[in-house]
């Protein structure tokens, strides 16, 4: 929706949500971590599994934007004008045209922010509970003493989920079209 938005329209604020979308890419992972700890603790927010979800999001947004932006920037517009002159309505046009032309940077976008976030070790650390354990927690108490089988295992798999994702991410989105203009 933030690229969505930042593409299509002109409004008071553009600039800064623009800024506050990419913000969480620029401020070192402990300080953010740090922020929203106190953040949760100001608003009385118990750490647990929706205090991970939420920095997760966080963390993943600016990204996901900025993947999908760019299936805006170069969506043909004209399809849109076309299928409004030929009696569709804005929700219609929306459904029908532009949303299937940019499934794939949404697509994108998703798969890269799934990847960001099931990597995603400090933010979980600082926001979690004692009760709350994702696979990069488990594996870094795991690691704390010694290395054992399960944890190389569960690292390859990790490792190659993790590339399959980003390398699918970047054929559905064709960066190399993107970088050719």
């Amino acid at each position: 929706m933030i690229a969505y938005a930042v593409d299509r329209f002109v409004f008071p604020g553009k600039d800064i949500l623009q800024l506050l979308a990419t913000l969480p890419i620029v401020v070192p992972l402990v300080v953010t971590g740090i922020a929203m700890v106190l953040f949760f603790g100001a608003i009385n927010f118990q750490q647990g599994y929706w205090s991970i979800v939420i920095a997760h999001v966080v963390r993943t947004i600016p990204f996901a934007t900025l993947v999908i932006l760019p299936t805006f920037l170069t969506f043909d517009r004209q399809l849109e004008e076309a299928s409004k002159d030929l009696g569709a309505n804005e929700l219609e046009t929306f459904r029908q045209i532009t949303l299937p032309s940019v499934f794939p940077g949404i697509i994108a976008g998703g798969l890269l922010a799934f990847t960001l976030s099931f990597n995603e070790f400090v933010y979980t650390y600082f926001v979690k509970d004692s009760s709350t354990t994702t696979l990069p927690i488990y594996i870094w108490n795991q690691i704390r003493y010694n290395v054992t089988p399960e944890v190389n295992v569960i690292s390859v798999v990790f490792l190659l989920l993790a590339v399959s994702l980003v390398l699918i991410a970047v054929s559905l989105t064709r960066v190399e079209l993107l970088t050719r203009r």
